[in-house]
């Protein structure tokens, strides 16, 4: 009989620690988007090199745009702007990438070289609908449906 007693009180109390720990991860995983979410829209949000905040990026990149959405990735934090751009930092605001969903995305979120090379190697102007910088290698998706990738020194790869 106690025996019995001694598991039935072990297993109540395995259920309530494990309980207690599922609530807890959820509650942190909601205070983190929170506060993601709030940081970007007081004007607080991640910091990059430059010292600029994403809410900053924003405003300087995409003026007319307006958050709509903040999520939490494994690399960092993915936002969606009103016009459907969908933009990525890493966990220290860092950019890395940038989907423009059709749309262009500004020129100046790319390295120069790159937009350089893009302009130079096409027959007719290129709009950069997408840009992503990943594990040291830049790559783009242009209009014309040609993408490229170049390695962390800028050079094309292949």
């Amino acid at each position: 009989m106690k025996k019995s007693i001694k598991l039935f009180l072990l297993v109540v109390l395995s259920g309530l620690i494990w309980s207690c720990k599922k609530d807890k991860a959820e509650t942190n995983a909601n205070q983190v988007t929170e506060t993601t979410t709030e940081s970007f829209q007081d004007n607080s949000g991640l910091q990059d090199e430059a010292g600029l905040t994403s809410a900053d990026f924003i405003a300087k990149y995409f003026p007319n745009e307006s958050l709509t959405d903040v999520k939490n990735t494994d690399d960092g934090f993915e936002i969606t702007l009103t016009n459907g751009t969908e933009i990525e930092f890493d966990l220290n605001g860092n950019l890395l990438q940038v989907e423009g969903n059709g749309k262009a995305i500004p020129h100046e979120l790319v390295p120069a070289k790159i937009v350089e090379y893009a302009n130079k190697n096409s027959k007719t102007p290129v709009t950069i609908l997408e840009y992503e910088y990943k594990n040291q290698v830049h790559e783009i998706n242009l209009s014309n449906g040609k993408e490229y990738k170049f390695d962390s020194d800028l050079n094309l790869m292949p």
